[in-house]
């Protein structure tokens, strides 16, 4: 049944914690329920599994409150799709949401017999089959261990309480401070780098390094979004503090709140933080960390690995001074 299922490297496992003050963690006991070894030629949290038999790849997201399989996958499995009158939004935009059900699921070590799952075209690498969302990852504590290098944890390690979300909607969500302003961010695996939305950057003061190419970045939706490069005075997660920080700004909260009239009518509210996530923590902060979730106790336990916590690109190299022609 998916509520004994719980992720390492990706790990999942049951968490025993009696709050959330430091010394309780010592006392801690988890029973791993299972453990997702990932692909390392991959980036992100990609892992093998099967589907009917019939072996795939699979998505680690913490960033969708949905588990999902391609169009393409499911035709290729001879499964049909039906209509859930539904929408999914996501950065780019928003696409048609479809129902299949499929008979036998594993992923690493969790198994599901007779699952459903959402179908769409919103999967923009077609290695990857399907995702495991957060509609199965809540059910369990999730550790992820990206550079697979720790037995025990680093000292010392940071604590972040998680916020309360949508039931119906789950998601990891967790304070953040950015230039001294609190905003909510969600920990989103799915994501290659972490992002803020433009909006709340500026309003926050955010200075633009215009000295960095970007390329747009792709999301659930068919539209690219263009990707510009902020530096801020200081970035706090927990008891993690870093100062002079550049993160990547796209359109974030617009696109998470458009509706099918493609009217934004609660872009104040999100911006107030109560509404959609204004920053996305994605691989890179993953892969410099180890982080434990423990869902049931309503906090995100992580420790420093070492290398850049946040991904951005390279500065543009000046062009070439022309060659003066001889003639």
């Amino acid at each position: 049944m998916l509520r004994d299922w719980v992720v390492a490297v990706v790990a999942l496992s049951a968490l025993a914690v009696s709050g959330y003050a430091r010394p309780a963690m010592a006392d801690c006991k988890m029973v791993q329920v299972a453990e997702l070894a990932l692909d390392p030629h991959w980036y992100g949290a990609v892992a093998d599994g099967q589907i009917n038999g019939q072996p795939i790849k699979a998505m680690i997201d913490t960033g969708s409150s949905l588990s999902m399989i391609s169009r393409a996958e499911a035709a290729k499995l001879g499964l049909a799709f039906r209509p859930v009158g539904a929408t999914l939004y996501g950065v780019g935009g928003q696409r048609q949401a479809y129902g299949t059900t499929v008979k036998s699921l594993q992923i690493g070590q969790l198994f599901a017999n007779k699952i459903d799952l959402i179908g769409s075209d919103t999967l923009t690498n077609p290695n990857i089959a399907m995702i495991l969302g957060n509609d199965i990852l809540s059910q369990f504590d999730v550790e992820f261990d990206l550079p697979d290098q720790l037995v025990y944890w680093n000292k010392p390690y940071s604590l972040a309480p998680l916020l309360g979300t949508n039931r119906d909607s789950p998601s990891i969500r967790t304070p953040v401070i950015l230039n001294g302003q609190r905003i909510s961010a969600e920990l989103d695996s799915g994501a290659g780098a972490s992002v803020v939305d433009i909006t709340v950057a500026n309003r926050l003061g955010v200075a633009i390094d215009t000295s960095v190419a970007t390329e747009a970045a792709h999301g659930m939706g068919q539209a690219p979004r263009p990707v510009s490069i902020g530096q801020f005075k200081s970035f706090a997660l927990g008891d993690e503090q870093i100062g002079n920080v550049k993160i990547q700004l796209i359109n974030l909260v617009g696109d998470l709140q458009l509706t099918d009239q493609g009217t934004d009518t609660r872009i104040a509210r999100s911006v107030s933080g109560d509404t959609e996530p204004m920053m996305l923590i994605g691989d890179d902060f993953l892969r410099a960390h180890r982080v434990l979730v423990a869902n049931r106790e309503h906090v995100m336990v992580f420790s420093y690995l070492g290398g850049s916590v946040f991904e951005t690109p390279a500065v543009k190299e000046p062009a070439p001074s022309p060659t003066p022609r001889m003639f």
